[in-house]
C-alpha cells in the first residue's frame, strides 16, 4: 500500500528514477529540489521507500507546471496515485497546470492522461530539452 505525504525535497534524492524519465531529471539535485520546498507537492512511499514525488510549479496566479520523478516500483500503485492525483488537483487554485512528458514515453502519456490532462500540441515540442528529445504538452483546464 502506498502512503502519500507533504514533499520534502530530500525525498527526491531518494527516488530510483525509471529510465524512461532518467534522461530529463536533471532536476533530481540537491539544489534543483531545494528549490520544490514550499510548492505543492507529494511523495509516495511504500514499505519506508520513497518511489515517487510529483507536485506544482507556480508560473504566475492562474498557471502551473507540473513535475513528477518516478521510480519503476510505482507500476503496481499508480491505480492509487493516479485517483490521489485526481483528488488533490482541483484542490489547487489555479486555472491551468500543464505538463509535458517525452512523446515516446507511453505509460507517461497514459498517466497524464488517466489524471485529466489533454494533449495540446499537435506535432510535439521538438528538441524541447537538453538532449535535444521531443516531448507532448498536455493542460489540465478547471472550467
Amino acid at each position: 500500500m502506498i502512503e502519500f505525504v507533504k514533499f520534502h525535497p530530500e525525498h527526491a534524492l531518494l527516488v530510483n528514477v525509471q529510465v524512461a524519465q532518467s534522461g530529463e531529471c536533471a532536476l533530481v539535485t540537491p539544489a534543483h529540489v531545494a528549490h520544490l520546498q514550499d510548492t505543492f507537492a507529494f511523495s509516495g512511499f511504500v514499505a519506508g521507500q520513497c518511489v515517487g514525488c510529483a507536485g506544482l510549479i507556480s508560473m504566475w496566479p492562474g498557471r502551473s507546471i507540473a513535475w513528477a520523478v518516478l521510480s519503476d516500483q510505482c507500476g503496481p500503485h499508480m491505480r492509487a496515485i493516479v485517483r490521489f492525483v485526481r483528488q488533490v488537483l482541483p484542490t489547487y487554485p489555479d486555472r491551468r497546470i500543464e505538463a509535458t512528458v517525452l512523446a515516446d514515453f507511453e505509460l507517461g502519456r497514459r498517466f497524464v492522461e488517466l489524471c485529466g490532462f489533454e494533449r495540446e500540441d499537435r506535432d510535439g515540442l521538438r528538441a524541447y530539452d537538453p538532449l535535444g528529445r521531443t516531448f507532448a504538452l498536455y493542460a489540465r483546464i478547471k472550467p
